[in-house]
């Protein structure tokens, strides 16, 4: 499961809009070291999940594992004398996964979840490895038709870029983690390691606190 992507997004303009050259833009990346995190409990991942997740099985509202990426993006904008603007995107990533404690580390359970978790993960690297090109076509459509002159249209154009952004990492996203967050996909999980995942949950009912 994945928590909605955050996103943020800083304009830095050294010099007025001159020149009316294309815009340039070097996308750029600091991908976080993947962490896994045993130490959360069924109820507290069911909490995290809450805010933005999916169930974890069919009937069910708790959550056993979760995927987290929180990205940050950064557009740094620099217009020399006599030259185009000069843009640089930054993204970064601090990616995780939970796995539920009540599972151990040895257990075909735990396996099962790591696994379906670690595929969200994939996906992530996938999108991303498509972003810079749908940067620098978000770049050419606010930043060179037409270009900003002044700072109020550049203020306008980081806002879009903005939403856009985010709109495009999200459509992009959405359909590869559907295929292994639905009800018949869980169903399938749920019928393997014989059972283990239901038996647990049978036993934690994992009503999260308020």
């Amino acid at each position: 499961m994945i928590r909605p992507l955050a996103c943020l997004l800083l304009l830095t303009c050294l010099a007025p809009a001159l020149a009316a050259r294309p815009a340039s833009n070097r996308v750029t990346f600091q991908l976080g070291t993947l962490a896994i995190d045993h130490t959360k409990s069924i109820a507290e991942i069911t909490q995290a999940q809450a805010q933005g997740g999916f169930k974890a099985l069919p009937g069910n509202d708790v959550g056993l594992g979760l995927y987290q990426n929180p990205v940050s993006t950064t557009l740094e904008v620099k217009v020399e004398a006599s030259g185009p603007l000069r843009l640089t995107t930054l993204i970064k990533t601090a990616p995780v996964i939970y796995v539920a404690r009540e599972f151990p580390k040895d257990s075909c359970a735990y396996q099962l979840i790591l696994k379906h978790e670690w595929q969200h993960y994939l996906y992530d690297r996938e999108v991303l490895r498509r972003m810079p090109d749908e940067v620098r076509a978000l770049t050419v459509d606010l930043f060179d038709t037409p270009r900003p002159a002044t700072q109020v249209e550049l203020d306008r154009a980081r806002q879009v870029f903005m939403q856009r952004f985010k709109h495009v990492y999200e459509s992009l996203s959405f359909p590869l983690h559907i295929r292994i967050d639905s009800p018949a996909a869980y169903a399938e999980l749920a019928a393997q390691c014989g059972g283990e995942i239901g038996k647990r949950l049978a036993g934690n009912p994992a009503t999260p606190s308020p």
